[in-house]
């Protein structure tokens, strides 16, 4: 079924993964590939969900978690990521999915040379709570957005 409120990328269901929802909730689903879209179009995609589906929450710093997940897949994996986002009562939960097992870590930010090194204290500090789930193809980072 698809759901267009606004985002013909939106559609519910599932992606395929399991996914542990609470009994009797069905999230409304957001997912992006990194083959058929650019982390410009995820960072859009994603402002435009949160604004359908969970306005309370500030799209502009959705747009930021976003590019930095999956701008940290593309330069520290290998490359290819995968964006889902779900509206849950009261939460957001974004996964970004990449084929490296090596978790993000933090690191002393490069305000010099401009190097990196912002993003995921960026991220942490955005959201209300980080973890990475590893699994035999890699790594979900999960970050998760209250309202």
């Amino acid at each position: 079924m698809t759901y267009d409120r606004g985002c013909l990328a939106c559609r519910r269901g599932r992606s395929g993964d399991p996914w542990p929802g609470t009994r009797g909730e069905r999230p409304a689903l957001l997912t992006l590939e990194s083959p058929g879209a650019t982390i410009a179009d995820a960072r859009r995609a994603a402002a435009q969900y949160v604004r359908v589906c969970c306005p309370p929450i500030d799209a502009e710093a959705v747009e930021l978690v976003v590019a930095e997940l999956c701008t940290n897949a593309y330069r520290h994996a290998t490359g290819w990521w995968r964006l889902r986002a779900r509206a849950h009562p009261g939460r957001l939960v974004l996964d970004v999915d990449d084929a490296s097992a090596t978790p993000p870590r933090p690191r002393r930010p490069d305000n010099v040379h401009g190097t990196g090194g912002l993003g995921i204290l960026l991220v942490d500090r955005l959201t209300d709570g980080r973890e990475t789930l590893r699994h035999p193809a890699g790594k979900t980072v999960r970050v998760t957005l209250r309202y």
